[in-house]
């Protein structure tokens, strides 16, 4: 997390000092820049850059996330082959939204029979992505059709064919993954 994206936290969940209350505090997109964040606190009013540092890549959820409205998660995961048709990757909860999934080969996979990696679930091995051979640096980089995730759903890294279904075994190689999806948290209980 940013300085800024810091701070903005800092400024949402502000204490008024003398009265131990909640400050008034709200967060919101600039209308101008889907990269920038409008946090007014405490009598004063900041624009926060969005963009995240690390990734080269700007979050739109984060300013619901700052409000508390979402909690945006990511899941990130070294796996290492050693002769399975799948692995398990994240069981994502029930009434979460997947916004992105990645991928990379870090070492040539050795399969038997695959030809492809893919990213999904027991009964749509591709559902999340698929690579388009077993190569070194081979990359899945999909932000697939949002749905919400009706129940829990476990997520793995499976061995496909051509078309994306399984076939064979994951026998060697590494790949990395990540999976950001977003949740929303349920409503504090009444005093």
């Amino acid at each position: 997390m940013s300085e800024e994206q810091k701070l903005a936290l800092d400024l949402l969940t502000a204490v008024d000092a003398e009265t131990n209350d909640p400050a008034e505090a709200t967060g919101r997109q600039d209308k101008s820049s889907r990269d920038t964040l409008r946090v007014t606190g405490n009598g004063s009013s900041r624009k926060i850059d969005l963009e995240a540092r690390n990734e080269d890549e700007t979050n739109p959820y984060i300013g619901l996330a700052l409000q508390g409205m979402l909690e945006v998660n990511r899941k990130d995961a070294t796996i290492e082959f050693g002769g399975e048709a799948g692995v398990a990757l994240i069981t994502l909860p029930a009434n979460s939204v997947v916004l992105g999934v990645r991928l990379n080969i870090d070492a040539l996979v050795v399969a038997t029979t695959a030809v492809k990696v893919g990213v999904g679930i027991a009964t749509d091995e591709d559902k999340y992505g698929l690579t388009a051979d077993l190569a070194k640096n081979t990359k899945i980089t999909t932000m697939p059709d949002w749905a919400v995730v009706s129940s829990a759903e476990a997520v793995s890294v499976f061995a496909c064919d051509t078309g994306g279904d399984d076939a064979g075994t994951l026998d060697s190689g590494t790949v990395t993954a990540q999976i950001e999806y977003v949740t929303l948290p349920a409503m504090a209980d009444a005093d």
